[in-house]
């Protein structure tokens, strides 16, 4: 996934990976997890911005693509420490940005761009 480009079309990205839903124990091989919520808010006090996003986990693409329910909603979170020199290019289409720092933590971290 390349955020670069300022037209990223943010319709387009999702995650697949195989999860497992811990309440059921049922493991969704293929499962697509798409980003519904992105918020960034900055910690007053040590000047930290906390990430935050809702995931919807569906069985798979064909579900997602047919208008099905969500098997999972769950949160994502992670505390970024964004320097005074970083700009709109570091930073410039956050949902696309939070799918890659997805990648960086389990369970996420197999997921593959679809």
């Amino acid at each position: 996934m390349d955020c670069s480009s300022e037209q990223h079309e943010v319709s387009g990205m999702a995650l697949q990976l195989n999860w497992t839903h811990t309440a059921t124990d049922v493991t969704y091989n293929n499962a697509y997890a798409t980003i519904t919520d992105v918020s960034c808010l900055k910690d007053k006090i040590d000047g930290d911005y906390k990430l935050m996003a809702t995931v919807q986990i569906y069985k798979n693409a064909a579900a997602y693509s047919n208008g099905k329910s969500p098997v999972a909603r769950t949160k994502y979170s992670k505390v970024l420490n964004i320097q005074s020199n970083d700009t709109v290019a570091n930073y410039r289409n956050m949902v696309c940005q939070t799918y890659l720092y997805m990648k960086q933590d389990a369970p996420w971290s197999s997921a593959v761009d679809v």
